[in-house]
């Protein structure tokens, strides 16, 4: 099999892209993300499409939504290939929603997709038809990786060889497979002997399920029967206790509500004595549930009858009968508060001029403290400023010092600023602009050795310019040599006198050779094109002035980038003249100031530390004038300076005052015993206030206690009252619900079909036994047949070609014989073994390294190849960067055999590895059979 050339379409990366193949080896050295994986899954999918195999409805393979194409544009591949001595042009649209295929034989252009069988997931085998090859066992074998088989179960058929096989077996095989297809495996299939049977199976089991429902559905009817008239009985006896508890509920409520009203209307002794005589027998339940109640009825009466006897002592007469001993020691104590009232305020005065002169002494002290307090922050406050300042000057020399270090480095590292011209810089950066120049030294004088080495260069470029002009593009060549085929072709046939083929190949021939004329015109437009474009560029070039090209080489600038960082740096330089202009305008010598910068700088560090130690002594003065202050105020409570002159003020007010009422002394012990008098008749009238009081008090607290009873026992009735309603209701509902359920099973017992139980059982265990004889049989057939595949298995095994030992020589080969024995297990998903050399083990692949285990894989499927193609076709090779792990030595002998394989085979070999292109790029060189496609280079993938 022989892939010619694909046109892509859209898939993944590529679109409308064109490649074409060589019949031997294909080498696409390519970077990463090139493409090159997207190629290769493009050419898989082109010969089988992206369905899943071994599965009869359309799943599509993981890759499908990965290389959808990202521009969004067809999902569709042209492919050429050459098979069984047939060449194919295969259409394929990948498209869910559109995908068709169309198959045409060339070079005819016959469409030939009705010759071959569509299956289930509308895909057609023409492919493997002629391989016997599916998507996974194509890709399995095909593409080399480093991984195992995806299907390995499905590969053994073949690598057997055609005819080793006897009839007979085959015979047998397809006799068991066609009575077990007879009998079936699915359950409700009409058409299979197995649905039959399993059908009448299930209907006799649904009759005999039926006529056992029946027959316990009467047996329960007669049982609930009894049950539900037991209930009903059950359920109307508690529903006439309930009635008669509802019943009392409402008389208690009656009785309630009349002693409620009565809590409101007591208010004697004689009211609450009724309570203990008559509500105990009407409302025993409240008694019942707080018995308290009865002491606090007693207790409660005795105390308004004591309180009624006192207030009626008070209120005989209208007057007071007699005074109680408190009020009579009020009156002494009045008496004897009088006397001593004058030796009182000579007391009062004399400790007041004390405590005033104790006040003036220490207003004094704290006066001198509180100014020098003051003075102290003051000089704080001067501190901080003249510190501020000195910071302030500090920062402003470290600022200049900083843009005089700038201007140094600026004027270092680009010593060319000294003499920089903006306006011819401006006018070097346009010419660069408009001309699309990189490098300004073509503009320089052509005199100097680079501007010689320039030229010659750019001399150079237009050589190989105008060589590569005058090539002509593989598209009129293409045009012209279809043109001259189909002319040579067209003269055949006359001579054959196949006048409709002359006819046909006439018009192929006028239209390539029309085609071929346009594309040669528009070519030849192009490149007058470029060479005016050109032209025009050069005159622009030589339009430079002197002066500019001059001040180019006097700089040493080497493109227009540095123009514009040039530009940058004299921008900056300016800046920082001017920032040292604006701090130096007083000073004559600003060079002199300057170099001094950094003496000032560390002289100001210097008196910022002495005025920082000086700041902190005058804050620690401040801090003991303030707790000295402090001790002071806190002898005389007040907290600062303004409350303690205020103390000292009222001091002297209540001096005064002390003088002045002194002479008012006996007006005052007059009204004292009028105030006395009349103190006495006001404490009476509180007391009789007092008794009433905590006789309202009293009652009070009895009909909270007495209401709290009352709401408890009702709250408790209510929701028994409640309970028995919703139990009422149930009940009600339940009868109801009971009878409903008598009637009707006594009508489901009158109206019960009696069907035959004995013959439901009969006929369900005769199509018991008969789905048992089917079952037997179908078991049967598939342990012959599941035993016949398995002895077929073992013979393949046997009588296949010995793959383990092409794979032992391929081993041999690409590791130079360091292994010669290498065992393929087809009944283990074809594991790989070795013997090791030294020691004679044997070793599975996995105990191996990378690279052997890349090389173990390699055998593998090439042996898979070269079995196969014996007795079918010459497979193709994939390689997509196999060789990864392979060391340098062992690479070269790999491509050296896959160099002999390509002989036979065609092989795609996709590397982003430099080293197989050096390796094979000289044998390849000029060899009809083999191409190299040089993706790195935009000349060899555009011609690609």
């Amino acid at each position: 099999m022989i892939i010619e050339d694909i046109h892509i379409k859209g898939f993944g990366k590529w679109q409308e892209r064109t490649f074409t193949f060589a019949p031997g080896l294909n080498l696409f050295y390519a970077p990463n993300e090139a493409g090159k994986s997207t190629l290769l899954q493009a050419l898989v999918a082109s010969l089988y499409g992206m369905k899943k195999d071994f599965i009869k409805v359309s799943r599509y393979v993981d890759e499908y939504d990965r290389y959808y194409p990202w521009n969004h544009s067809t999902y569709e591949t042209i492919v050429r290939y050459t098979l069984a001595d047939q060449q194919f042009r295969l259409h394929r649209v990948l498209d869910k929603e559109r995908e068709q295929m169309k198959l045409f034989l060339e070079p005819e252009l016959t469409e030939a997709l009705a010759l071959y069988k569509e299956d289930r997931r509308r895909e057609y085998n023409f492919i493997e038809k002629h391989l016997g090859l599916n998507r996974s066992l194509f890709t399995d074998i095909t593409w080399i990786k480093r991984e195992g088989l995806q299907a390995p179960e499905h590969l053994l058929p073949n690598l057997t060889q055609e005819g080793v096989i006897d009839p007979a077996v085959q015979g047998v095989l397809a006799a068991l497979e066609q009575e077990y297809s007879a009998i079936g495996k699915k359950d409700n299939a009409e058409n299979t002997r197995w649905g039959r049977v399993n059908r009448q199976w299930q209907l006799a089991r649904q009759a005999l399920q039926q006529a056992e429902e029946i027959w316990l559905v009467n047996k329960h009817l007669h049982q609930s029967l009894t049950e539900w008239l037991k209930e009903e009985e059950q359920i109307q006896k508690r529903y006439d206790m309930l009635a008669r508890l509802l019943t009392e509920h409402r008389q208690f409520m009656e009785v309630w509500q009349h002693w409620w009203t009565y809590t409101y209307e007591t208010t004697r002794s004689d009211h609450v004595a009724r309570w203990l005589t008559e509500s105990i027998h009407t409302l025993h339940i409240i008694y019942s549930e707080a018995p308290e109640l009865i002491e606090c009825h007693q207790s409660t009466q005795q105390q308004l009858a004591r309180l009624e006897l006192e207030i009626g002592q008070y209120t005989e007469d209208g007057d007071v009968i007699g005074q109680s001993p408190k009020e009579a020691g009020v009156q002494e104590e009045s008496v004897e508060a009088t006397n001593p009232l004058a030796e009182w305020n000579k007391q009062n005065e004399l400790h007041k001029d004390t405590q005033l002169e104790q006040v003036n002494h220490d207003y004094q002290i704290a006066r001198t403290m509180n100014k020098n307090l003051e003075d102290a922050r003051q000089q704080r406050y001067q501190q901080e400023v003249l510190l501020a300042q000195l910071k302030a000057a500090l920062q402003n020399k470290k600022s200049v010092y900083a843009v005089s270090k700038e201007l140094t480095h600026l004027l270092q590292e680009a010593p060319q600023l000294a003499y920089y011209d903006e306006a011819v810089a401006m006018q070097a950066e346009n010419y660069l602009r408009q001309n699309k120049v990189d490098e300004v030294e073509l503009f320089a004088s052509m005199s100097s050795r680079r501007a010689k080495s320039r030229k010659q260069k750019l001399e150079q470029s237009k050589q190989e310019t105008a060589r590569a002009s005058s090539k002509i593009p593989l598209h009129i060549w293409i045009s012209g040599e279809i043109a001259l085929v189909t002319a040579i072709w067209s003269m055949w046939m006359m001579i054959e006198q196949r006048w409709d083929l002359v006819r046909i190949g006439s018009g192929i021939t006028l239209i390539a050779g029309l085609l071929s004329f346009i594309f040669y015109f528009l070519y030849k437009n192009k490149l007058s094109r470029k060479r005016k474009e050109a032209s025009i560029q050069t005159a622009q070039v030589s339009q430079i002035p002197e002066s500019v090209s001059q001040w180019i080489s006097r700089m040493n600038i080497d493109s227009a980038e540095q123009v514009r960082t040039l530009r940058e740096k004299y921008v900056r330089l300016q800046h920082c003249k001017q920032e040292l202009e604006t701090f130096t305008q007083e000073n004559e010598d600003q060079a002199t100031l300057i170099s001094k910068l950094h003496v000032e700088i560390s002289e100001l560090q210097q008196e910022i530390e002495q005025a920082q130690q000086t700041l902190q002594q005058l804050i620690e003065q401040e801090q003991i004038q303030s707790e000295r202050l402090t001790a002071i105020f806190s002898v005389h409570q007040v907290d600062n300076w303004e409350e303690f002159t205020d103390k000292r003020e009222a001091l002297l007010v209540e001096l005064h005052v002390l003088s002045a009422n002194q002479g008012q002394l006996q007006a005052i012990e007059r009204l004292e015993g009028e105030l006395q008098a009349e103190r006495l008749r006001a404490e009476q009238s509180a007391f009789i206030e007092q008794k009433e009081k905590d006789r309202q008090a009293l009652l009070l607290n009895w009909a909270e206690k007495t209401r709290e009873a009352m709401l408890s026992s009702k709250e408790k009735k209510e929701l028994e009252q409640a309970t028995s309603l919703e139990e009422a209701k149930k009940l009600k509902q339940q009868l109801t619900h009971v009878r409903e359920r008598i009637a009707r099973a006594r009508g489901e017992l009158g109206q019960q079909d009696q069907s035959s139980l004995a013959r439901a059982k009969t006929a369900f265990e005769e199509a018991e036994l008969a789905l048992e004889e089917v079952q037997v049989r179908r078991d049967s057939l598939q342990l012959a047949r599941d035993t016949l595949q398995e002895a077929m298995k073992v013979w393949h095994r046997e009588v296949s070609p010995d793959v383990s030992q092409i794979a032992s020589e391929v081993t041999r080969q690409i590791t130079e014989g360091r292994y010669q024995d290498v065992r393929i297990d087809p009944t283990n998903q074809f594991s790989i073994k070795v013997i090791e050399p030294n020691l004679h083990r044997v070793l599975p692949q996995e105990k191996l390294s990378n690279g052997m285990q890349d090389q173990l894989y390699f055998a593998q499927r090439i042996a898979f190849i070269l079995q196969i193609s014996k007795a079918k076709e010459p497979l193709p090779i994939f390689l997509d960067d196999h060789f990864v792990h392979y060391d340098e030595q062992r690479l070269q002998s790999t491509l050296a055999y896959l160099l002999t394989l390509a002989q036979t085979h065609q092989i795609f070999l996709f590397s982003c590895q430099q080293r197989e292109m050096l390796l094979l790029s000289e044998q390849m060189k000029n060899h009809p059979r083999h191409q190299l496609h040089n993706w790195y280079n935009k000349e060899a993938n555009s011609n690609t």
